[in-house]
């Protein structure tokens, strides 16, 4: 099985999640999957469309919207970013199931998805992706614990993401009211992955 992480790198936000794109790499190479890394000014339309051929899955860190995925940012660039795949191109993944780790992109562009890959699966978020920043440690934990999970491929993906979910709601009660809350930032970081919790989304 291929599968291809893609990271953008140009602010904190993605700087963090480009870590933990490093640190996923690392984890599919002990359980003896093949992976293609695009990293920070390797991302782009062409790159990816390149990258998928012949790929299974598509794992994504960096900044999404409701209908697309943000591709990397130069210093000149204004606005949030260049499109790496949206509504219009999705037909590039028809091919690939999809992780997600990026804000809102279940919303339009996952049912965008479905329409073209029905006996596909995209795996993502329906609202902005909650982060403790003091707390990084423990939301890459889970992020990592899913996409290893839904690549693995033992469990169908509706479990996968029944487990994401409950991990995300253990993760907020343990700061709301376990072991973590005594944790800086701990009552942020509760809401955070309360929201993910709630937001994440598999379609079709």
């Amino acid at each position: 099985m291929t599968v291809v992480v893609v990271s953008t790198r140009y602010d904190r936000a993605t700087r963090t999640t480009h870590q933990w794109a490093k640190n996923f790499v690392v984890a599919l190479n002990q359980i003896g999957f093949h992976a293609v890394t695009l990293y920070a000014s390797g991302v782009n339309a062409v790159s990816l469309q390149q990258s998928l051929c012949g790929a299974d899955v598509l794992v994504f860190f960096g900044h999404g919207e409701p209908d697309r995925l943000i591709g990397q940012r130069s210093r000149l660039w204004i606005g949030s970013g260049p499109t790496l795949v949206d509504v219009s191109t999705v037909n590039l993944l028809s091919n690939v199931k999809v992780y997600a780790v990026c804000c809102q992109a279940s919303l339009q562009l996952g049912k965008a998805y479905a329409a073209v890959a029905p006996a596909g699966a995209f795996l993502g978020y329906e609202a902005p992706f909650g982060l403790s920043y003091p707390n990084a440690a423990l939301f890459e934990r889970e992020v990592i614990f899913g996409g290893l999970d839904f690549v693995y491929g033992k469990n169908p993906p509706s479990s996968v993401a029944s487990n994401l979910r409950q991990r995300w709601k253990r993760l907020s009660d343990q700061f709301l009211n376990g072991k973590l809350q005594n944790s800086h930032d701990h009552f942020l970081a509760g809401y955070a992955a309360a929201t993910n919790a709630l937001f994440v989304a598999l379609t079709p």
